[in-house]
């Protein structure tokens, strides 16, 4: 049963597992060339280290789409593996075929999932390793902040667990809806949603967040808001925390509260006394940067010197060294899910199939 089901998978798989050759082998080769130039500019002096920086740069950003691979890559196993894995049997009837000749239903769909699920985690990890490899030179010299969100899903071993979730979504979807299209549509939908889902609602608080405390401004993205009370005070951008996910940011005083209307418009009554323009596009109250005019910058600065004087910022973030902590959680968690889809799929198979 198990030659059967690698025969059904290896065609898909062949043509993947070609695909990573190349890949590994690129990642190969400018892994190399990256290492050089990196142990260049480590040894460097003067013009030659712009030289090699600005190298060393462009040639990441030639190479990136392979990072974007380990983003849809666990999408793309789920819905072209996972997905068609049980709903073709299905659709077709063949499953039929196998039950009526000795194998139980349990080993039919063990066989299936083993041997897919082997296949997704070799490729996913595979690449994914390579690539964290490959960029070892850029991590070290800050050009890459790993544990930042666009690149936090192209390393370590999320990137599997990713994979291994997704498949085991397709196999649950093709096996509850009996055809393959709903099911990938299911699967992609699904494995998206869940993967958005945690990069902006769960990973930032997987574990608590290390805060830090800045003094206000008028460098960092402050905004004043005009509504019918006055003006609303608030902070738009955040200090540039090196190798450091910043997950939010907020103004307060010392007991941790936000500025009151009745403060703001006293601090910054001279921006209250200007006429600002509306909301972009229509009438009303709208968002507003530092005036570009000379009185309106001098009465903005003021403003936030003002604010200042009883407020602060304080910015909460995820430092890189605990980017594995992370990792391993969030792998964790994506492992369970799929676990969890696995044991639906089994019981849906043995209970509801007829």
């Amino acid at each position: 049963m198990t030659w059967m089901s690698w025969r059904q998978l290896r065609t898909g798989a062949i043509g993947t597992l070609v695909l990573l050759g190349v890949l590994l082998v690129v990642l190969a080769i400018t892994g190399v060339n990256l290492s050089h130039i990196y142990s260049d500019y480590r040894s460097c002096s003067g013009l030659a280290c712009t030289s090699d920086l600005a190298h060393l740069s462009r040639s990441y950003h030639n190479i990136k789409l392979i990072g974007v691979l380990l983003i849809l890559g666990p999408a793309i196993l789920g819905v072209f593996w996972g997905a068609p894995l049980v709903a073709r049997e299905l659709e077709s009837g063949t499953y039929r075929l196998a039950w009526s000749q000795g194998v139980s239903r349990n080993r039919w769909l063990t066989s299936k999932l083993a041997v897919s699920a082997l296949a997704t985690a070799v490729a996913a990890g595979a690449l994914a390793f390579a690539f964290s490899w490959w960029s070892i030179p850029l991590d070290r010299l800050g050009l890459n902040n790993r544990i930042d969100p666009a690149n936090f899903a192209e390393r370590g071993v999320v990137p599997v667990a990713y994979a291994l979730f997704a498949l085991a979504l397709g196999v649950a979807a093709g096996a509850m809806l009996r055809r393959t299209l709903p099911a990938m549509a299911v699967t992609l939908v699904g494995f998206t949603g869940v993967r958005m889902l945690t990069q902006y609602l769960l990973r930032p608080h997987l574990i608590s967040p290390k805060q830090r405390s800045f003094p206000l401004s008028d460098k960092v993205g402050i905004g004043i808001e005009r509504n019918s009370s006055g003006l609303h005070f608030n902070v738009n951008g955040s200090p540039s925390l090196h190798d450091a996910w910043v997950t939010g940011s907020k103004v307060v005083d010392a007991n941790g509260h936000g500025p009151t209307t009745a403060f703001v418009n006293q601090a910054c009554h001279g921006v209250l006394s200007l006429s600002l323009p509306g909301r972009p596009g229509g009438p009303g109250p709208g968002l507003h940067r530092a005036p570009a005019d000379g009185t309106g910058m001098d009465a903005f600065r003021q403003c936030v010197s003002n604010m200042a004087t009883r407020y602060h910022e304080v910015v909460s973030y995820q430092p890189a060294s605990r980017f594995w902590e992370l990792q391993w959680l969030e792998a964790a968690i994506f492992v369970g899910l799929a676990a969890l889809l696995v044991a639906s799929t089994v019981y849906w198979v043995r209970r509801r199939l007829v």
